[in-house]
């Protein structure tokens, strides 16, 4: 298959305003000469990874659980961690691998009543344009033209588990998710998931291992958005990999319907620059309104796909 050429941009603000005291987010950025980009200690660092592929790309965003001991330091640990994931393996290996990890920095974190975890949006992402979704949590996929946005992964919190168990209508779940503040997680990487078990009312208990929505879980309209599975990048749109602190505001669905004018135009660079600075105007906003409102962590990745 031939090669595509990508362009990437990336950003992680502690919050629109400055006014947070932590930036619990990270990105993973691997480019195709195999140089890896991340926070640590709220810093950005560089490392190389020995055989890596030429070409190939490996994307990550990963937001701590701000409600839980330590999670600036869950998202920089996996981040750190999946560096040595190897490239270019099949969707079922990638899926071993990952949730080994997860169970593995499970145990080695979650102990003396600490409970840290991290949403996970990966896309490893071959020359060509085949790329691997990994998804626990409420970090999001966008898919970008200059005529529309849609999610591509579906957010871990009490709606979908609702939705899943039947309580809750495709109408009602989508407005919960994409058109009022978001809620809690019930699932994190390293942590856990609340998602599996009994109904939707039954008594939650957090459960060591992950729980992937997969197709036969999903109703027909949402078919296709399962948290592991293979995508084709297309030439000509662009793809945003983001932290909830994009949307973390009182109609996210309105901003979010921003997007397309702000993201498809120019530079990959001067494209991401325009999103954050709407993002820090939104916010203005939202403290006119509410001066009690915060703003959250916020990070994105925005890849433009422009071979083919």
């Amino acid at each position: 298959m031939p090669s595509l050429d990508f362009q990437l941009a990336w950003e992680s603000l502690c919050d629109p305003l400055g006014s947070c005291e932590e930036n619990q987010d990270n990105l993973l950025i691997v480019t195709g000469d195999g140089r890896a980009r991340y926070l640590q200690g709220e810093v950005w660092h560089d490392s190389w990874i020995a055989g890596w592929p030429e070409g190939h790309l490996r994307l990550a965003v990963l937001d701590g659980l701000g409600g839980h001991a330590f999670g600036r330091l869950a998202a920089e640990r996996a981040a750190l961690a999946l560096r040595a994931v190897p490239a270019g393996l099949p969707l079922a290996q990638l899926e071993a691998h990952l949730d080994e990890l997860h169970v593995r920095m499970g145990q080695a974190m979650l102990r003396d009543g600490n409970q840290p975890g991290t949403t996970l949006t990966l896309l490893d992402i071959h020359p060509s344009g085949v790329a691997h979704l990994y998804h626990v949590g409420d970090s999001r996929l966008y898919a970008l033209t200059p005529e529309t946005v849609r999610p591509l992964t579906l957010d871990h919190t009490p709606p979908t588990r609702l939705l899943l168990h039947g309580e809750l209508s495709l109408a009602e779940w989508r407005h919960r998710c994409y058109s009022v503040s978001r809620g809690r997680l019930c699932q994190a990487f390293i942590l856990g998931s609340t998602l599996g078990g009994g109904g939707a009312y039954a008594p939650i208990r957090l459960a060591p291992g992950l729980t992937p929505l997969r197709a036969a879980m999903l109703p027909g309209p949402l078919a296709g958005l399962e948290d592991r599975r293979t995508l084709r990048l297309r030439p000509g749109e662009s793809y945003l990999l983001a932290s909830d602190g994009l949307w973390a505001m009182s109609r996210p669905d309105v901003f979010v319907a921003e997007w397309p004018g702000l993201l498809c135009e120019g530079s990959v660079e001067a494209a991401l620059a325009r999103l954050m600075a709407a993002l820090q105007g939104q916010a203005r906003e939202e403290c006119q309104v509410d001066p009690l409102w915060r703003g959250d962590n916020s990070s994105a990745i925005l890849l433009r796909v422009v071979g083919g």
